[in-house]
């Protein structure tokens, strides 16, 4: 089980490595960030401290890590990827919206592309999937207490 901690948490760092880095590059561009505002710093911070939390609970092995887990995993999944698994990939029409993502992101280049294939394809589909990793996992843990 120990492993699988440690490389949940690593998934977690993963996923954020991307927002702390923008994080840590905003003030040495200023016209980067009056674009986008206060709100996206203030929603980046929120997501890397709120992963950051939940991959150090699994990493220390608290005891309730699969349902820090659960409840970051289930918040984040709400905030980043509601609209998305509602207006994209519940409604099978929309589907279009990954070919067109990816045209603009090679359109795009090196300079943009792969943030765009990044927060706009592969964090809205990897946060569901480890929002059903971590259900299994919680229902997996409840298993073992009981029967142990």
């Amino acid at each position: 089980m120990t492993h699988l901690r440690r490389t949940v948490a690593l998934l977690l760092i993963f996923l954020a490595a991307p927002s702390l880095f923008y994080i840590v590059t905003v003030p040495f561009f200023p016209a980067e960030y009056s674009e986008r505002g206060i709100f996206s710093l203030v929603r980046e911070l929120f997501f890397v401290a709120c992963l950051a939390a939940a991959a150090l609970t699994a990493w220390r092995g608290s005891r309730y890590w699969e349902f820090v887990l659960l409840a970051t995993v289930g918040i984040q999944t709400y905030v980043i990827a509601g609209s998305f698994l509602r207006d994209v990939m519940f409604v099978p029409a929309h589907w279009s919206y990954f070919g067109s993502v990816a045209k603009e992101a090679a359109r795009r280049g090196f300079d943009g592309g792969p943030g765009l294939i990044w927060s706009l394809i592969l964090l809205p589909v990897g946060l569901p999937a480890l929002l059903l990793i971590s259900v299994w996992l919680c229902s997996i843990s409840q298993r073992v207490r009981r029967s142990g």
